[in-house]
């Protein structure tokens, strides 16, 4: 019971550009890589994205955390460059949020 209420938890991803952020939320049981760039690539519409912090070795250890860890693992950051952030069209999700 105990494993069904920690996966229940929700969680946050934030895709950061300095002072911009993009928080998307998600059960910590979707917290995987594929479920990660399924949501992402979802705010890009039918192109591909880049975003250079998904490829490395941290990433892949925060999902991990995020996905196994408690209360004090419950945000994800995701660093992007002001190219990587352009590619997405945020402004047109926070509008209809």
């Amino acid at each position: 019971m105990l494993e069904k209420h920690r996966l229940d938890q929700t969680v946050t991803v934030k895709i950061v550009n300095g002072q911009k952020e993009y928080p998307l939320t998600m059960q910590r049981r979707d917290v995987t890589r594929g479920e990660l760039l399924g949501r992402i690539g979802m705010t890009q519409g039918e192109k591909r994205f880049a975003i250079r912090h998904l490829n490395t070795s941290d990433f892949l250890q925060n999902v991990k955390n995020i996905y196994e860890g408690g209360k004090r693992h419950s945000v994800l950051m995701i660093p992007v460059t002001d190219d990587e952030y352009r590619q997405f069209q945020f402004d047109v999700f926070e509008a209809k949020g």
